[in-house]
């Protein structure tokens, strides 16, 4: 783009936050949702007609922190699927095929999903992490211990939610047993 800025056009970013998984759009995909925006001050003023001629609501990232920006739009969408598609593997171990795990475990993803609309991420958490339930995490550790990389997702997963906990002063007395645990191999 810098060649075309450099011969005075207007240039700018424009990503809307939003996951487009087929060539086929459902118009519904693409109504009232965010669009990242980036660019100088003037070209910042036509990108957000734009959002606006869309019915988009513009968010500016400064130019040099599209990579978090970006980041942050893989943590909400890619992560969320990497995890169910884990979700759906580990199932499959245990015989559920995988329609079935599949319904089974969209209401509760669904369920946290649209928690996350009424409430922030910390106040969302349930589960054995969220009642300090040390020995179900170990237990899990164990369990996991014959795939690798489901286990360290877990880990590195279980990690972030205590330290969301501790940055919302919820460090309750079982914390150290939890990392602790976490810690172990």
């Amino acid at each position: 783009m810098s060649p075309l800025a450099a011969h005075g056009w207007t240039t700018f970013s424009f990503h809307p936050i939003q996951t487009f998984y087929s060539v086929e759009i459902r118009p519904e995909v693409v109504e009232n949702i965010f669009v990242g925006i980036e660019g100088d001050e003037d070209d910042l003023q036509a990108a957000q007609r734009l959002a606006n001629i869309l019915g988009w609501k513009p968010i500016v990232i400064p130019k040099d922190q599209k990579p978090l920006y970006h980041a942050a739009c893989v943590f909400a969408s890619n992560f969320i699927t990497a995890s169910f598609g884990a979700a759906l593997d580990l199932l499959a171990t245990i015989g559920v095929p995988e329609n079935k795990a599949r319904e089974a475990l969209l209401p509760l993803s669904q369920t946290s999903l649209n928690a996350l609309a009424h409430m922030p991420p910390h106040e969302a958490i349930t589960g054995p992490l969220m009642r300090g339930d040390v020995e179900t995490v170990t237990a899990h550790l164990r369990v996991l211990s014959t795939n690798r990389i489901y286990r360290e997702m877990y880990k590195e997963m279980c990690k972030t939610i205590l330290e969301m906990l501790q940055r919302h002063d919820l460090t309750p007395d079982w914390m150290d047993k939890m990392q602790s645990a976490l810690k172990s191999d």
